[in-house]
This record gives structure tokens, sequence and C-alpha cells, in this order.
């Protein structure tokens, strides 16, 4: 044990400094780490530093964004960008010895589990977004977190304390990103599983809802509150707005942006034109999301052909060179993605990033060995029925990687890397026993 405790320590350490060193450019200038999202985290957070309230422009409360990563910003926005980028990259790298847990939990060796902490902490994805304006690190660390509570719930006989802080973990993931909202049925399915008698299985589900509704039901009722509905956030009706963008997108093979700015001039004049039947931010959001929910309802299978995009699993390469101020971003890559494909999304972008070609054969390389060996794993799980194996599959793989539905990006397959480099750290192991 106090050998692990020294190997956690310098994983750790190994994994922040080497990304401290990636992301000092940005911590120079904080403006290379910021995206049109990142304005949405850093109001509200400096209004919670400024005077305890969870305001937007204008000093407006909002419920646009769930609050965890803007409080988390609001301890440091006081010591400035810098700092905040720093702790942005502190927090993000403590998902790297979280791997080398989990791995040990899984029963892989020592090596193996430095192995799958290693690939995390070299990923290109997770480098890059490990400094910046975006939830997408913080909450990363707490999908392992989930993680690491679920391997050892099942490892451990079916220690039910693990499955609570799984699911407090989950909570804490709900209100980081609201895409985690729906994941707390993986638990609820692992106690219904259970051998024990009917009546500690459904005793045991309902502990799990109790405590991640209280987790998660206090925003929703402070947004219901200030007129915003029974929400979480609203981002739910932006991402339909991509969604629908997608869709039309596929149709008729229209300009993204110009699509997606036809919604929004759309809905400003109705809601201009009859203030009285939109008094509330709750009837607005409302009338946009049944608005481009019909849209996607009029062409279901072509919504549903965007699913299972390959740009969720291609190395964040525009984000990785952007951070250094070598690469241009908003070029239209992913609307030509949309409409032609990856290859001509990749073409498309390589022309005005040729710098991005020295990057792409290395970074590639490395997600390609994660992937394939991540595979022979889930092979043999198949072949020998591990259920176990397949269930963590499940539950950190074709979750978070569907969940989002057809809008994609590199950063969206974030969340899927932590399985991914444990299955890989144990299909390496599957064959070097093979090959012995």
């Amino acid at each position: 044990m106090k050998k692990d405790t020294g190997t956690v320590l310098l994983i750790f350490a190994s994994a922040f400094l080497f990304r401290l060193l990636y992301a000092l450019p940005g911590i120079m200038n904080p403006e290379l780490l910021m995206r049109p999202d990142s304005a949405t985290y850093l109001a509200p957070a400096a209004s919670l530093a400024e005077n305890g309230s969870y305001c937007g422009p204008g000093m407006v409360p909002t419920a646009l964004r769930v609050p965890l990563y803007p409080l988390f910003l609001s301890f440091f926005l006081r010591g400035g960008l810098s700092l905040c980028a720093v702790m942005n990259t502190l927090v993000s790298s403590a998902a790297v010895p979280l791997i080398f847990l989990c791995a040990k939990e899984w029963g892989l060796s020592r090596k193996q589990s430095v192995f799958a902490a290693i690939l995390f902490a070299v990923s290109p994805t997770a480098v890059a977004l490990s400094p910046m304006f975006l939830s997408d690190g913080i909450f990363t660390t707490i999908v392992t977190l989930q993680l690491l509570f679920f391997i050892r719930y099942f490892r451990r006989g079916r220690h039910f304390p693990d499955l609570l802080l799984c699911v407090l973990a989950c909570g804490l993931g709900t209100l980081t990103r609201p895409l985690n909202l729906l994941w707390f049925v993986f638990p609820v399915c692992a106690v219904l599983t259970e051998t024990v008698p009917l009546r500690f299985r459904l005793g045991k589900a309902a502990v799990i809802l109790f405590l991640f509704f209280c987790m998660i039901f206090p925003w929703v009722l402070r947004n219901h509150a200030i007129g915003w509905g029974w929400r979480l956030d609203a981002v739910s009706a932006d991402s339909l707005k991509h969604n629908a963008a997608a869709v039309m997108i596929r149709l008729a093979g229209e300009d993204g942006e110009k699509i997606r700015h036809g919604y929004e001039v759309f809905f400003e004049r109705t809601f201009q034109a009859e203030p009285s039947k939109f008094p509330t931010e709750d009837a607005k959001l409302t009338f946009r999301e049944k608005t481009l929910s019909n849209v996607i309802l009029q062409h279901p299978f072509l919504y549903l052909r965007g699913f299972w995009n390959p740009v969720n699993l291609v190395p964040d390469i525009p984000n990785f060179i952007g951070n250094l101020g070598i690469g241009k971003n908003n070029i239209g890559t992913w609307d030509v993605i949309q409409s032609k494909g990856l290859l001509a999304g990749a073409l498309h972008y390589f022309r005005a990033n040729a710098a991005a070609l020295l990057l792409l054969i290395p970074l590639s390389l490395i997600l390609l060995v994660t992937y394939l060996m991540a595979i022979c794993r889930f092979v043999s799980a198949v072949r020998h029925r591990e259920w176990l194996v397949l269930c963590l599959f499940a539950a950190f793989f074709l979750y978070y990687i569907t969940v989002t539905g057809p809008v994609a990006y590199p950063r969206f397959g974030l969340p899927v890397l932590p399985w991914l480099v444990l299955a890989a750290a144990s299909g390496a192991d599957l064959l070097k026993k093979r090959s012995m």
C-alpha cells in the first residue's frame, strides 16, 4: 500500500508538470485557452467571486450552465485567469493517478496500471483540454472517480458503500455537465442484478435514486424559482439547435452556420413580436425546444444516422495546437464533416493549419495503439462472457459516446478515455500472456 501511494504521487506530479509545460503559452496568454463556450462559465464565476450570486452578463440570474465548474473557477478568479488555467490543469491531471487506482482495482499488475495511466497522461485530447476554460477536464476527472468506485463495487463483492460513492460522483458530474444526468441508471441496474432478496434490491435502488436526486434537485428548484423552469440548465435548447442544424445539413447540404443563425433570427423575431406569449425564460426555452424537436422528429433517420460519429474518437488536434497559438479553429470544419464526411473535414482543416500535419502522425499513433488494444480486450470479453468488462463498456463507453447525439467534436470523446486506457492496458496484458 505504501508503495502504491508513492507511485500515485509520482504519477500525479509527472502528469501535472508535463501538462503545465504544455499549458505555458496559454497561462501567459489565457485568451489562447478560450473558446466560444468559455464566457458562459466565466460570467457566473465572476459573479460568484464578486458578490456570491450566480448571474450572467448584466448581473441577471442565469441558469444557462450548471454550477460546479463556475463555482470552481470563482475561488481562483481573484488571482487572475492564469491561476485559473493552472488550477484547471491541476484538477484535470488528477484523473491520471485515479486511472492507476482503477487499473489496480481491476486486477492489473503495477506495470500495466502505470501503462494505463501513461496512456491517458499523453493522450492528445486529454492534454489539450486540461488547461482550457471548458468543463471537460474537471468532468473527466469526476467520471474517472465514477469508474473507480464502480469497479470497486464489483471487485469487492458488491460493496454497497462504494456504489453510493459512485452515485455521489455521478451527481457531481451532472452538476458539471448535464449529459451525466441519466448515468444513474447503471448503479440502479447493478443493485437490481444482485442475488439478495428482492426487497433489499429495491431498497438499495431507492437509496441510490434518493441520493442522486437530492444532489441535483436543489439546483433545479433554484432555476424554477428564477423563471427558467424545471431544468438543470438551458444548454439542452442550444444542443437541440445544433442537432437540428446537423439534420438540415445532411438533408439539404446547406451551410451550418447559416442554418443556426437562421434559427436564432427566427426565435428572436418571434419573441419580440409576441412578448406577452413569452414572458419568462421558461416559456422561451420551451418554445425553442418544441420547435427544434419537431425539426428532428420530421427526419428521425437522418438524426439517428448522425450517432456514432467518428469525430468523437479522433485526436483533438485543433485544440491541441490552438492552445499553443499556432492554429485556426473557427473555420467551419464541423459543418464540412456533417455534410461531406470526416475525410473532407480533415482536408478542410489541414488546408488552413498546415503545421498541424506535423503533429498528426505521433498524436494519432498514441490513440491508435489505445484503440487497438482496447478492441482486443473487448473481443476477449465477448468471447469469454466477462460480464464486468461488458458492463463497464456499456456504462463508460457506449453511454458517453452516444449521449451527445449527432453533434460531434473530438473533446466529446474525452469521458470515454478512462475506460479505453484501462481496456487497452488489460488488452496489452492479454497479448503479452499469449505471446509467452
